[in-house]
């Protein structure tokens, strides 16, 4: 049972009191600070994390809680919205859209892959990644998976280690490439759709 304040003389129309955890925190003054940063590189919401060694271009956004790794370039005008991640070797060009907890560059599911390997994910410019889109990095050292420009990737969409994705494609719902698979220019690949090798 939660122990609240004493409510002492409370006049009618008073707030009733709060419970003591929360009438602490009301006074904490080490809260993060939840407002934009807005510089040359964009707007960066205070709360996401971006690697020193991160190249962002101008007029990027990133939104609340958003993760971008060491090593990643991000071209002009991309935005990254909330608890979005940006793994290392992903290189991005510029217009892209990444959604909400949209994953670009994960590391690929094959029981070889060595997670220290230097591998890429290398996007072009003006894609868009909705809601919970996994594109995940090459499998082996100096390897990696493309997708190339004007895509449009819909909610929990994925693309596997090693594919290459043409110009234009479009993946429905749930859709999935596995390993090793090339898309080719203005293909379309329905809801639930799985292609593999």
């Amino acid at each position: 049972m939660r122990r609240t304040e004493p409510a002492g003389d409370r006049e009618c129309g008073q707030p009733l009191p709060l419970p003591a955890d929360i009438a602490a925190a009301q006074g904490r003054t080490d809260r993060p600070d939840h407002r934009h940063h807005q510089g040359s590189r964009g707007v960066i919401h205070a709360s996401a994390v971006i690697a020193a060694g991160a190249q962002l271009g101008k007029d990027v956004r990133i939104g609340p809680y958003a993760v971008i790794e060491e090593g990643v370039v991000i071209g002009d005008n991309c935005s990254v919205a909330a608890h979005a991640v940006i793994k290392r070797g992903t290189r991005m060009g510029r217009d892209n859209k990444v959604y909400e907890h949209a994953v670009i560059g994960g590391d690929p599911q094959d029981f070889k892959f060595d997670p220290d390997c230097e591998s890429l994910t290398e996007i072009g410019d003006g894609c868009s990644f909705r809601e919970g889109v996994t594109i995940h990095r090459g499998s082996h050292a100096g390897s990696a998976t493309r997708v190339g420009s004007g895509c449009f990737l819909m909610a929990y969409a994925h693309i596997a280690h090693d594919c290459t994705v043409g110009n234009h494609v479009v993946m429905a719902n749930t859709a999935g490439i596995a390993g090793h698979v090339t898309v080719a220019d203005r293909a379309f690949i329905s809801a639930a759709v799985t292609v593999h090798q």
